[in-house]
């Protein structure tokens, strides 16, 4: 979760929104410099079965991707939930764009406010939420909704009927070519057969 909200604020957010929860513990990074980046980074406790939430602020976050970026991304990729706070719109895009190269899958960005639109933009699908901070997310995503509830119904049932409508169109345009090709080789063929015929006669 990338926000700007305070840390407490955001702490609320990802427990009321059930990306952490009641019990589980948060495991805060604050550094300043190169040294305690590797120092706080490489204690973060991986492959533990209850492991904590991963917990940044804009500096913390900032001085990870600058000094040790690959580290931090093993540790954020191993963590079941990652929240920064005090986030900048550029810190959100760098987020997505180091997630993009490190994992190499498909991301989505979710946003209602302006200062989400460079991550948005950013991300492979972008999903805005029209809100009562205006429709600039809306209008610079992929996707648009209403209610952060209906965001279920977008991935499960839309995005399953978009793989199938693409996957159905990728093998329309396979076969399509297989034929044409197989056709000109035909006649091709028939063409040099009747030009040699014609020769020896």
């Amino acid at each position: 979760m990338l926000t700007g909200d305070k840390l407490e604020t955001a702490m609320a957010i990802a427990r009321n929104a059930s990306l952490v929860p009641r019990r589980q513990p948060f495991y805060p990074v604050r550094v300043r410099c190169a040294a305690e980046v590797r120092q706080q980074l490489q204690g973060y406790p991986k492959g533990v079965l209850n492991a904590p939430c991963l917990l940044l602020d804009g500096a913390s976050l900032e001085c990870c991707v600058t000094h040790q970026h690959k580290l931090f991304m093993e540790v954020a990729c191993a963590a079941p939930t990652v929240i920064c706070c005090r986030c900048t719109p550029a810190q959100k895009a760098e987020v997505v764009r180091l997630i993009r190269n490190h994992t190499r899958l498909i991301t989505a960005a979710i946003g209602d406010g302006g200062n989400d639109v460079p991550m948005i933009q950013a991300a492979h699908v972008g999903i805005g939420i029209e809100g009562t901070e205006g429709r600039h997310a809306a209008l610079a995503a992929d996707f648009s909704i209403r209610q952060f509830s209906h965001l279920r119904r977008l991935l499960l049932w839309h995005g399953r009927n978009c793989h199938i409508r693409s996957a159905t169109l990728s093998q329309f345009v396979i076969h399509r070519g297989l034929i044409i090709s197989v056709i000109q080789a035909v006649w091709l063929g028939l063409g040099l057969t009747l030009t040699l015929t014609l020769t020896l006669s």
